[in-house]
């Protein structure tokens, strides 16, 4: 091999052993059948081309977890009843609200009305800027609809009082086979006992006792009933009023559903429903938005002084994916520059970096191509990886070309120099590839969709960019020179001239470098050790600007709408109260929401309280009152001579010996004359005007109560509701096989991961049937979780063994990966220090850089052991090789630092940590390594 320190040999060097053969014959075929070459190439691009024209980039979380996982395949058992909250929301907003209340709702709804006429559109089923604008109440319930809870309050008030004014044993219940009218019944006693004593029958003493103490009851209930009457003006103020507001009530018309409008009616919701749900893919959301805009444009609602922001699952799925591609572009575009400027500066050749930048726009249109047909797209994770092959690729690129230049400075001819360049960094270049190969491949075995389709698509993307690069550049190079371009300075720059005398330098002080590499590593360890692992959901998507309209409506209407993520449980009509009581006890749980949210709470509580109104016993008195009220003169008469009669009856028994019948018949003369005085206060007309108001108020009333009697149970009533509802609501309150549907809302502290596991752990107690968004997370973390443990220690013992069968020494291959491990202990420390924890973005770093990181420490050991590792060759060999490692370092940095302007804020913080890790590993290969070779061949 040829250099400086190694001066070329008068001959061609031979390759030693067959892979080197195997390059320099893949170089000499590339070189003679160049044509041949690009056009087999430049053929794939084409059909690889036209191919990827519309390549799919997934945004779902549902994209990252195993196909066949259970949560998987219960959401999509469950998805058709997230429908009904599938919606387009449009927050309309008053630019400079004027002072009135009223005429601010005006212009709320003269804009929502310019809207509602601007969506006309097949693919829009339904608008409405009003809650509930399409429930039907059915007649039964209408009631409860009609009736506010004012009214309702004082109906309960009124019952609680009238209930107070009665007797302390309750209105006297008289059956109706006894004689009520009073006047009759006491002639009926005394003719009985006059015609005893005028046909001079023996008197029977026991009989007439039982018919005294009768008598004594009848008289006494005579003498509760018209005591009565004093509390009647009272009773009946409580009833006029009552049976008023029922009228009242029953006169009103259906309830008018009520605007979507906030307290200071500044802003109103528009809800849209397309016709089609939102998870029927992302061109369907693409289209429901354009629909939605191209309305919003039309109705021109700025010339209202309002303006309008557009949120819900279309516009989400749409603006996501929008950004998602932006992302794309972006960091394709900005790593293509970076490639390029860094390129120019590395090589100082044009033609040489020409022909390193073709086989990069290959290479990315082949992987893009490769991850459409092996995993159907990108997801949130693996959205960066075209860019990140163009950093790879360039690194065997820049590699090649750079020796070739090298080469050709040293005096080879063009032949030799692709030779010589293809089969030394043809070896050193496929240790490298296939490190990051098996880094990459390292993350199949990942149970996270998102992590095995990153490996999928590089661990054959790297070995696809070799390859490409590899028998690419050499054609590219013949090509140059059968075209007469190598007239051209085909040199570039010998910054190895300018490097030697300070890594010379440098390697005098190897000692004081190894001591300083390990102690700092070893000072950082605690901090690297401190980094946790936290599942961060907000960092999976783009922040777009349909989230921020959503939070600012679920701020002023989170008891209308609601876009968090629910937990769902499925239960039988007879189970949904108790269930449903459970679920609101639990402190785990904010927010309850099911059909029985559509009953009146009077019927939830089982009673309605002013159906306690004791209504039997007040038809009994009605009828006894207006009975007795058009004889009430007469009754007082009969009163008077029945009392005389009983007078004498009591004589007759007292003498006989009965003193007990004596009493008996001695009370019921003193409650008659009682009566007769009592009755002798009321006037017959005063009370005859008083019964009728009384009769007409219990009408009203018994009706209004019957009606509330003859609904039938709640499970039957929860049935008659769900079918009167539109077809959307009720899938989203009852399931097609009849379980009703319980949507739970968590305390946002419960969404921390002990205390999730917590109520899940409940919830698997209680055997309920569920799905919940929350557990899809916690899922999806310990999957993560577990993947990083697995692919990193995969990816480090292959990685391992990959660098002992390259060097075929294995103290040699761990000094090689001495860079690796001190780049990943200061990224874990700096990491600590600007507060960042693994997520499940940048959770993807450790076999990233357990892959890259190891590639410039290969390049560099190979070119040392090449020129030899003697202090003075061993500057040499690393200052020729520094700056191809420090520009292929510093493509794939750029690589990762374009993610910096990525919308993703996850993919932020992944570029901050690969920066982070790669920086470090590059300063640990061009410091450590050269240090530590040396030492190793001195000793």
């Amino acid at each position: 091999m040829t250099s400086r320190s190694n001066p070329p040999p008068a001959e061609p060097s031979r390759p030693h052993g067959y892979l080197e053969g195997l390059f320099q014959a893949l170089a000499g075929l590339s070189v003679r059948r160049a044509g041949m070459v690009l056009f087999f190439f430049t053929a794939l691009l084409v059909l690889a081309g036209l191919y990827v024209r519309n390549v799919p980039l997934r945004s779902s979380l549902f994209d990252l977890l195993p196909p066949k996982d259970p949560l998987v395949q219960r959401y999509k058992e469950v998805e058709g009843f997230l429908s009904p909250t599938d919606f387009v929301v449009v927050l309309l907003r008053l630019v400079n609200p004027p002072p009135d209340k009223e005429e601010r709702e005006r212009i709320l709804f003269s804009a929502a009305e310019r809207l509602i006429q601007e969506l006309r559109d097949p693919e829009i089923r339904r608008v409405s800027y009003r809650l509930g604008e399409e429930v039907v109440v059915p007649d039964e319930l209408l009631l409860f609809y009609q009736l506010d809870q004012k009214s309702a309050a004082r109906l309960r008030e009124i019952a609680d009082r009238f209930t107070a004014l009665l007797p302390p044993g309750g209105l006297p219940s008289v059956p109706r086979e006894r004689e009520t009218v009073l006047a009759d019944a006491f002639r009926e006693v005394r003719e009985a006992l006059e015609s005893t004593k005028e046909t001079g029958k023996d008197l029977d003493l026991r009989t007439l006792s039982q018919q005294a103490q009768e008598l004594e009851t009848y008289i006494q209930g005579a003498l509760e009933a018209v005591g009565f009457l004093e509390r009647l003006p009272q009773v009946l103020e409580l009833l006029d009023e009552a049976a008023g507001i029922i009228q009242e009530v029953l006169s009103r018309p259906p309830p008018k559903p009520q605007p979507l409008i906030s307290p200071d009616r500044t802003r109103l919701l528009v809800q849209i429903w397309p016709r089609r749900p939102s998870y029927a893919g992302t061109a369907y959301c693409r289209r429901i938005t354009s629909i939605v805009e191209e309305a919003v444009a039309r109705a021109r609602l700025g010339e209202l002084g309002v303006e309008a922001g557009i949120t819900g699952s279309y516009v989400a799925v749409a603006q996501g994916d929008e950004l998602i591609r932006q992302d794309l572009s972006r960091t394709t575009l900005i790593s293509g520059i970076g490639v390029f400027v860094l390129l120019a500066l590395a090589l100082g050749s044009v033609w040489g970096m020409l022909a390193s930048l073709i086989p990069l726009v290959f290479s990315s249109v082949f992987t893009v191509a490769w991850a459409k047909f092996s995993v159907d797209g990108f997801n949130l994770i693996t959205v960066f990886l075209p860019a990140l092959v163009l950093g790879l690729g360039v690194d065997y690129a820049l590699h090649l070309v750079s020796r070739f230049l090298e080469e050709r400075r040293e005096g080879r001819d063009f032949l030799e120099a692709v030779s010589v360049a293809v089969r030394s960094k043809g070896m050193a270049s496929l240790g490298a590839a296939l490190t990051t190969a098996l880094a990459f491949s390292c993350l199949l075995p990942s149970r996270s969709r998102g992590m095995e389709e990153m490996g999928v698509i590089m661990s054959v993307g790297i070995i696809v960019s070799f390859f490409t690069t590899i028998l690419m550049i050499p054609a590219l190079l013949s090509l140059i020179r059968r075209l007469g371009w190598d007239r051209v300075d085909f040199r570039g720059i010998a910054y190895e001239r300018r490097l030697e005398h300070p890594y010379w330098l440098l390697l005098s002080k190897r000692w004081a470098i190894l001591f300083l590499t390990i102690a700092l590593t070893l000072g950082v360890l605690y901090q690297a050790s401190h980094v946790r692992f936290v599942f961060v959901s907000q960092n999976l998507a783009p922040r777009t600007p349909a989230q921020r309209v959503a939070q600012e409506a679920i701020k002023l209407f989170s008891s209308e709408i609601s876009f968090s993520d629910d937990f769902l449980f499925f239960v039988p009509r007879e189970e949904l109260a108790k269930v449903q009581a459970e679920l609101a006890r639990n402190p785990a749980v904010k927010g309850v929401r099911s059909i029985r949210d559509l009953l009146p709470g009077e019927l939830l509580r089982g009673r309605v309280s002013f159906q306690e109104i004791p209504l039997a016993p007040l038809e009994g008195a009605i009828r006894i009152l207006g009975e007795n009220i058009p004889r009430w003169e007469e009754t007082q008469n009969e009163g008077r001579k029945l009392a005389v009669v009983l007078s004498q009856w009591e004589l007759l028994s007292a003498l006989a010996g009965a003193e007990r019948t004596a009493e008996a018949l001695s009370s019921s003369i003193d409650g008659l004359l009682q009566l007769v005085q009592d009755m002798a206060r009321y006037s017959p007309e005063e009370l005859r005007g008083e019964w009728e108001r009384l009769r007409n108020d219990y009408r009203v009333i018994s009706r209004f109560l019957e009606r509330l009697s003859s609904l039938p149970p709640e499970p039957e009533l929860l049935d008659e509701l769900v079918a009167v509802l539109p077809g959307d609501l009720r899938a989203y309150y009852r399931t097609p096989d009849g379980k009703y549907v319980i949507h739970v809302q968590l305390v946002p502290t419960y969404l921390e991961e002990q205390r999730l596991r917590e109520f899940i752990h409940w919830l698997k107690q209680e055997k309920l049937d569920y799905f919940g968004f929350p557990e899809v997370n916690l899922a999806l973390k310990h999957y993560m979780e577990r993947d990083f443990y697995i692919s990193t220690s995969l990816a480090g013992i292959l990685i391992l063994l990959i660098l002992f069968l390259n060097f075929r020494s294995f103290y040699l291959g761990l000094v090689a990966m001495v860079p690796l491990l001190v780049g990943y202990v200061w990224m874990l420390a700096g990491m600590r220090v600007m507060g960042i924890d693994f997520n499940f973005i940048n959770i993807a770093i450790s076999p990233l850089l357990i892959g890259l990181g190891v590639d410039s420490g290969i390049h560099i050991c190979h070119r040392i052991l090449e020129e030899g590792r003697e202090p003075r060759r061993a500057a040499a060999g690393a200052a020729s090789v520094a700056v191809p490692v420090v520009s292929s370092a510093f493509t794939t940095m750029v690589v990762f630092g374009s993610l910096l302007f990525a919308n993703t804020p996850g993919l932020r913080i992944l570029g901050i940590c690969a920066l982070l890790g790669l920086g470090f590993s590059l300063l640990a290969s061009l410091l450590f390594l050269p240090a530590a070779l040396v030492k190793v061949e001195r000793h």
